[in-house]
């Protein structure tokens, strides 16, 4: 055999094995390639179930997160054994940790459920025009299989038979998305799974089923991410779903466990601002902020601040920081009332702050005092454990945000016109990320603008809000409330 004929034969071979790797690759995670950004929910990923023509249940069903149906009213929601709160604006159950909602409903609920009803209905159109990684796979029997991020459509049904898996692994990267577009139904069998594997997140899971019957989840079986249903979602006996029941027609739940994504944040942010004891929160980010929520809460000097006080919580609530006392007063529902919780933590001419500062739970207050960043472990007097650490100076602004869609909630400031927000909660900030964004004598605001999971920057200057992108780029300006206002931003419900 000849040189030539050697080196001829041993490019062939590496090609060929080259070849065969790539396609048990393909074999074993045919979506490997894809790189799916999410589907915008908008207000509709502020409900755990959502539905058109209504939501029953049968046995004891166990609901974290908010439920409403919308155009139908309180009439098909049914087996909840519904109470009425004193607003007239949602009720409550045993079987919801978290409110319930209808079209019929007192103001702003009739306007707040259209628009998660057209939010839905878009992002179903959303899910259902991206453009496939693959196709056909499993001509729809997808049990046992392993998949990577990426889009799957397919023209047929969708099938995970009984007692079989399906794992989706987001080989280390917590942002994977997996849209799967579905033709025809989606069936899950008894005892069938959807499992999570290294890293991946239920609310970056987006199933759009637009088959005759809909989605069934047959008894055990186990199911994550959003489902986006043209037709109805029925869970049968024990089964369970972790992400959110959208539905164009109805949801049948029967003695099931469904639970809202731990620290998802697809809502959109609005604008609130604090005017002398009283909160006004725009119901949307548009002049005027209309429908409005406004409240008397707290007095002239107070300064607010924003969280979700409880670990079940799925709305910020209000809450206000009193310098002449250092007192804390939380509430747990956006009305006139007393605190729910109150207790000391700072002193006077500190500024408020708040966050999930671990992760984890409720979110908790903070402080920040010429320069110095105090955040406290729990909301109770002295704040438990306590991080203080040195970032900014004496007259910056602080701010707080979810600054990369992990979950946790990392410190920032705004000096002049200049923002710096930290990558960890410890002396320096870690590696801040600095732009610059409005000008001196702005005041600055927080919130998820474009329902993306990451909190994102404004400013408020004279009545009028202008907000930004992660990068100072500006995105959005309206006008809401006037001159010397105090703004505050998140998800009011």
């Amino acid at each position: 055999m000849t040189g030539t004929e050697k080196r001829t034969r041993k490019i062939f071979s590496i090609v060929l094995t080259m070849a065969f790797i790539c396609l048990m690759t393909a074999a074993i995670i045919p979506g490997v390639n894809g790189a799916a950004l999410p589907v915008n929910l908008g207000t509709a990923g502020n409900f755990v179930i959502l539905a058109k023509s209504g939501i029953s249940t049968t046995g004891t069903t166990s609901i974290v997160g908010d439920i409403g149906v919308s155009p139908i009213d309180q009439t098909a929601i049914t087996g909840f054994g519904l109470v009425m709160d004193a607003s007239n604006q949602f009720s409550t159950s045993s079987l919801v940790t978290g409110r319930v909602y209808a079209a019929d409903y007192a103001v702003p609920t009739p306007a707040t459920m259209t628009t998660a009803i057209i939010n839905m209905q878009t992002a179903y159109v959303d899910a259902a025009g991206r453009a496939p990684d693959v196709t056909e796979l499993g001509a729809g029997n997808i049990g046992g299989m392993t998949l990577a991020p990426g889009v799957y459509k397919w023209s047929t049904g969708v099938l995970i038979p009984t007692s079989t898996t399906l794992t989706l692994d987001a080989q280390g990267n917590s942002n994977a998305v997996w849209i799967f577009e579905v033709a025809q139904d989606l069936t899950m069998d008894t005892a069938s799974q959807v499992i999570l594997a290294n890293s991946a997140k239920a609310e970056n899971i987006y199933w759009q089923i637009g088959g005759g019957t809909g989605v069934t989840i047959e008894s055990g079986s186990h199911a994550e991410g959003n489902i986006l249903a043209l037709k109805a979602i029925t869970l049968k006996e024990g089964a369970s779903l972790h992400g959110r029941a959208l539905a164009q027609t109805a949801v049948t739940l029967i003695a099931n466990t469904v639970t809202i994504p731990t620290g998802s944040t697809t809502a959109t942010s609005t604008v609130g601002i604090f005017r002398n004891g009283m909160v006004y929160l725009a119901g949307s980010n548009s002049n005027g902020g209309l429908p409005v929520n406004a409240f008397n809460y707290g007095m002239n000097g107070d300064q607010p601040v924003t969280g979700k006080w409880t670990g079940t919580a799925t709305a910020n609530t209000i809450g206000i920081f009193r310098g002449s006392n250092g007192m804390f007063y939380l509430r747990n529902t956006n009305n006139a009332g007393v605190a729910d919780t109150k207790f000391n933590f700072g002193q006077a001419n500190d500024v408020p702050v708040a966050g999930h500062w671990s992760g984890a739970g409720s979110d908790t207050v903070g402080v920040f005092r010429s320069g110095t960043f105090i955040l406290a472990g729990s909301n109770v007097n002295g704040g438990g454990t306590v991080n203080t650490f040195n970032f900014g100076q004496a007259n910056d602004v602080p701010v707080a945000g979810d600054w990369t869609g992990t979950g946790t909630t990392r410190v920032g400031i705004f000096r002049n016109g200049l923002f710096a927000l930290a990558s960890s909660n410890t002396a320096g900030g870690g590696s801040p990320t600095y732009f610059t964004f409005g000008q001196a004598g702005d005041v600055p605001v927080t919130g998820d603008w474009n329902a993306d999971g990451v909190t994102e920057v404004g400013v408020f200057r004279n009545g009028m809000v202008f907000q930004a992108t992660r990068t100072g780029t500006l995105s959005g300006y309206f006008n809401y409330g006037m001159a010397n206002d105090l703004p505050v931003g998140g998800y009011f419900g």
